[in-house]
């Protein structure tokens, strides 16, 4: 044998292709001798993958090669758009020598049904069998709004433009709807979760009125989908359901696996679970007890697999297409938004759009920790349960009396106000609606009063939603949310349109305080600053580049509003309608991960210096330290808790800088070995950088730190002492000991110890 060949292919679907995945898993090449020219082939038979060839001029004896690299790896669509049921499917991997011989490898697989879900191999993929574009939601749809009318509601589904209440009785009036299709319920294939199942697509269980849990939970989220609503599936053992969000979020993640999470959600209102096998006939359970037995569902940890959030998914998983029998041969529906079939607006614009979809790693990972989309606050501002406009007749005055320290409380609007229609219709265009509020404004301000342009029962809403988002934000992670904002951009997406978006421009951290009977709002002790992820959306989307905002412009009074103001102005000359505008507002505007973004964008050379980096920024295979086989002997270590001899070794390991993955089920002593790890690299006068994703746990370690009266040691710098005082207290607590050391007691310690 001259060369070894690996190669390992998942099971090959519909699904797979139509969201870009490739179901080679694995492919290799290790020479057993030098080679030249081999060339290297791919292919299948059935032709479910096209073939595929390139070749290498040549291999050192020894040399691995990653083929996935290399090769340009295929699926037919015609083929799987017409699998019926599951075919069997055998990958070759064929390595061709010069000298006309060669060797191959094959792996056997299967082909899967147009419908098939893969399961747990693949549990982000259930999104796509969740359609909005279905055809029969259409009637579930005008049922559901006939319902809302029936209970004496506003008919329309408007998806997250209410509260709570609106968006969960929007869902329930979705749920009658389907129940009242009489669709009878058919019981999953044992296993489904893990081996997958043949998954009922809307329009199929609403023409043959059959469905497993799956089907169902998938037939709700499509509904709630066409609605505007962001869902999830979530999958336990030999089970599935569905649910929503009460808000206009999605997880950080598509899949999550911690139920306690999902309860978190449900319990804070901020999410509802739904078990859909309620809404097959008899159809006699309420929409309340639906939740409650999803709920229930959810507190049983051992059941529970995972949570697939829909939203968050649909930034690489869409939904299936319909498939449609013609001519004798399967065909699928193009989508809507199929470039291919619209028509070019000028041959240069079409160009950039083709070249601009050819995004790396890097491109993809900016994109996503700076959100320029219009589902973000800071590019378009919505009145509800982020942000609420506040009646300020002279941001700049505004800015600076808030700016000096003032608190101010939180009301509604004023009685004999007469700017409601014109706030309605232009929500954060403060100096349109101020109206006769003009008059008594300086005065009611000067009493520390705000008002909002929303009612009682609104305002109040409002504002405790907003509280709950920004506690929320510091409490998971040490991040302020929260800002009053000054000066506001009014654009719109296409030139000619009739939508506006509302974007603001300066953000001021701010401070909710909960009183016995309303909010206040008082400066955070953070830097004023511009709101940089519109600068980037207008630098990216339009070629606007909006100099002098770093730092921002400053008088005797701090930042120069107006300055401000008149720059972006001169920078959006040109865009019709475009407008830079006196307004104000109070809302959670999260944008911290924009020093992320800038890290990458400017560092990113130096960043893939780091092997790991550079395998995840290219997508190859990162060769990681082997076995750890380290002594598990102590010498030489700072070992300041108890730790045993996998602890030592992983200690050892860290201090020697090698690469490895630690784990273990909880109580098993991460935490005492990242604390050893720690005060060991302390001990070699190193400084140690602890990131994790939740709060509590750098407070466990933090906790074990203060334990061996090293904790002055520690900086808090994404907590919520990260204010400049607290800072400056932690450095303070940290210096003291060095103050208080007498060097003339050293020789009766170290006589003591010996």
């Amino acid at each position: 044998m001259r060369i070894g060949l690996e190669i390992e292919v998942s099971k090959i679907g519909y699904v797979l292709y139509r969201n870009g995945m490739n179901p080679v898993i694995n492919a290799t090449a290790e020479a057993e001798e030098d080679l030249k020219d081999v060339v290297f082939t791919v292919r299948s038979d059935p032709p479910f993958i096209m073939e595929s060839s390139f070749k290498a001029d040549g291999l050192a004896s020894g040399a691995r090669m990653d083929l996935r690299d290399h090769l340009r790896i295929s699926l037919d669509p015609s083929l799987l758009i017409s699998a019926a049921d599951a075919v069997p499917c055998r990958v070759t991997l064929e390595a061709s020598f010069e000298d006309g011989s060669a060797e191959s490898v094959f792996c056997d697989t299967e082909v899967l049904p147009f419908e098939f879900w893969p399961g747990f191999e693949y549990p982000d993929l259930i999104a796509s069998f969740v359609t909005p574009n279905a055809e029969r939601l259409a009637d579930v749809r005008s049922s559901a709004s006939d319902i809302l009318g029936e209970w004496g509601m506003d008919p329309s589904l408007e998806g997250y433009q209410g509260d709570r209440d609106r968006v969960a009785a929007i869902a329930a009036a979705v749920y009658v709807a389907i129940q009242r299709m009489n669709v009878n319920y058919v019981v999953a294939p044992a296993g489904f979760e893990t081996g997958g199942q043949r998954v009922r697509l809307p329009d199929v269980v609403a023409s043959s009125k059959e469905g497993t849990c799956l089907d169902m939970a998938a037939l709700y989220c499509s509904a709630l989908e066409s609605v505007g609503l962001n869902t999830f599936v979530f999958l336990f053992k030999g089970h599935a359901c569905a649910g929503f969000w009460l808000v206009d979020e999605h997880m950080a993640d598509v899949v999550n696996v911690d139920s306690s999470a999902m309860t978190r959600l449900v319990r804070n209102h901020d999410a509802c679970a739904v078990e859909c096998t309620c809404m097959c006939s008899p159809g006699g359970t309420s929409f309340d007890d639906a939740c409650k037995a999803a709920l229930e569902r959810l507190d049983d940890a051992e059941s529970f697999i995972s949570a697939i959030d829909v939203r968050k998914a649909r930034t690489s998983i869409s939904p299936l297409p319909t498939r449609r029998f013609e001519n004798g041969i399967w065909t699928v529906d193009r989508d809507e938004a199929d470039g291919t079939s619209a028509a070019p607006r000028s041959v240069g614009q079409v160009y950039e759009e083709a070249e601009d979809r050819e995004m790396t790693r890097v491109d993809m990972w900016k994109r996503d920790l700076l959100d320029i989309t219009s589902r973000n606050p800071l590019v378009n501002m919505k009145v509800g349960t982020k942000a609420v406009p506040l009646l300020v007749s002279d941001g700049a005055s505004f800015k600076d009396r808030f700016s000096e320290g003032g608190q101010f409380t939180i009301m509604p609007k004023p009685q004999d106000w007469n700017g409601s229609k014109t706030y309605e219709e232009r929500p954060f265009e403060t100096e349109a609606y101020i109206g006769n509020y003009g008059k008594a404004y300086q005065d009611e301000v000067a009493r520390g009063w705000l008002r909002t342009p929303l009612g009682e029962g609104d305002t109040l809403a409002s504002l405790k939603s907003i509280y709950r988002l920004y506690k929320k934000e510091m409490e998971e992670s040490g991040c302020n949310s929260l800002f009053v904002t000054v000066g506001v951009l009014r654009w719109f997406e296409e030139k000619g349109g009739k939508t506006p978006r509302y974007s603001p421009l300066i953000l001021i951290p701010a401070e909710l305080v909960k009183k016995q009977k309303g909010y206040s709002v008082v400066k955070y002790d953070e830097e004023t600053v511009f709101n940089v992820t519109l600068a980037e959306k207008l630098r990216q989307e339009y070629e606007i580049t909006i100099p002098g905002i770093d730092p921002l412009p400053t008088d005797e009074r701090g930042v120069n509003v107006e300055r401000v103001a008149q720059t972006v102005r001169r920078c959006i000359e040109g865009q019709e309608g475009w407008e830079v505008l006196d307004g104000a507002a109070l809302g959670v505007f999260s944008f911290s991960q924009y020093a992320m973004w800038v890290d990458i964008d400017k560092n990113i050379d130096r960043l893939r210096e780091n092997p790991v980096v550079d395998a995840m920024v290219s997508g190859s295979v990162y060769r990681a330290d082997p076995e750890l086989d380290e002594d598990a002997d102590p010498y030489g270590l700072c070992l300041t808790v108890a730790a045993d001899g996998s602890q030592i070794k992983a200690v050892r390991a860290a201090g020697e800088g090698k690469t490895f993955v630690m784990h273990g089920p909880p109580g098993t002593g991460k935490s005492q070995t990242i604390t050893n790890l720690i005060t060991n690299a302390m001990y070699n006068g190193k400084t140690v950088l602890f990131v994790a994703e939740k709060r509590a746990a750098l407070e466990v370690v933090q906790k074990r730190l203060d334990g061996i009266s090293v904790g002055n040691h520690c900086l808090e710098l994404h907590s919520d002492k990260t204010e400049k005082s607290k800072v400056l207290e932690q450095l303070k607590r940290a210096m003291e000991p060095a103050k208080e050391y007498d060097e003339s007691k050293l020789d009766d310690v170290l006589a003591a110890l010996t």
